[in-house]
């Protein structure tokens, strides 16, 4: 009777170690979808999400925030969050960086600090800028939330793992019309021998837009190259339309893994733009949530508040 009740134990055991097992399985592949589908404020509103390079490329203090969260009744739904500080001042450029992906137990965050340098060129009031990121990265899961035992081995040694040291690299060319944006992303992370089988990182980013100004508005499509360790390159093809006035902008971009982002940028004053921006649900998860809303804000320290 007691070897009939060890081995139910012992059944019971596996049985939750495989459910955790597969939990963190299915939100590891939310992570790898956070990837494929960066924040929509990066294309646009914000270049130095994308870049170290563009860190404090304007001068003065620039503070950007944006969340994203999927449009699903489902519990641990995917919440990406971002907040950016740069400043920039003659020819340098300091940056802070904050960004985190939770998907249920799972959580994903990284701090960076940039700095850049901003070279101007004798053409079109153009510039040339290189940027250096330094930061942590750490990855946790939420014992306490997790159906099962706090000591699972599967959650001791996922919590267990070291804050990963990383780093990224940019060069960036910007003019009065065009914009060329080169990037390698997670440095550290590409040369680690335990993560070569990952597919939930970015590798590099490079992307060009070019200004197009007729009558009252302007034009400025964008056309973006990614890469995902592991993972076959995406691209982007972007628009963002506005005014001259450029109180009013709107933007869209299609993803190449058939994905769809439509949005908002709203300069409510002369120091803050609000942006909104919904995006289709990319197709490995279609059935299973209706796309997601992301929302954000820029604030420009040094300009006056009201026009």
């Amino acid at each position: 009777m007691l070897s009939k009740s060890m081995s139910l134990h012992q059944m019971n055991q596996r049985i939750r170690g495989i459910s955790l097992f597969a939990v963190i399985s299915l939100l590891c592949l939310n992570f790898a979808q956070a990837q494929l589908n960066p924040l929509a404020a990066q294309y646009f509103q914000n270049l130095y999400l994308a870049s170290p390079a563009l860190a404090g490329a304007t001068s003065g203090i620039h503070f950007n925030a944006a969340s994203r969260s999927q449009l699903t009744a489902l519990a641990g739904k995917p919440l990406n969050t971002s907040f950016t500080l740069d400043y920039g001042i003659n020819k340098v450029g300091l940056g802070l960086n904050y960004y985190q992906d939770v998907a249920g137990l799972l959580s994903r965050s990284k701090a960076v600090i940039s700095y850049a340098y901003h070279m101007p060129l004798n053409y079109d009031n153009s510039r040339l800028h290189f940027g250096l990121s330094f930061g942590l990265q750490n990855e946790n899961l939420n014992s306490t939330a997790a159906v099962g035992s706090a000591t699972d081995p599967i959650l001791f040694t996922y919590n267990n793992r070291d804050v990963i040291m990383n780093g990224d690299f940019g060069i960036a060319f910007t003019s009065e019309k065009l914009s060329i944006e080169a990037s390698l992303i997670n440095l550290n992370r590409q040369t680690m021998v335990e993560n070569q089988n990952s597919a939930d990182y970015a590798t590099f980013y490079a992307a060009m837009s070019y200004a197009i100004e007729s009558r009252e508005w302007q034009y400025r499509p964008k056309l973006v190259y990614r890469g995902v360790r592991n993972y076959k390159d995406l691209f982007d093809i972007g628009l963002q339309v506005k005014p001259l006035n450029r109180q009013l902008a709107f933007m869209g971009v299609y993803h190449s893994y058939r994905s769809f982002s439509l949005g908002l940028n709203y300069q409510v004053s002369r120091s803050v733009q609000l942006l909104g921006v919904y995006n289709t649900a990319t197709t490995a998860i279609r059935n299973y949530a209706n796309g997601a809303f992301e929302i954000g804000l820029h604030f420009d320290l040094n300009k006056p508040e009201y026009y």
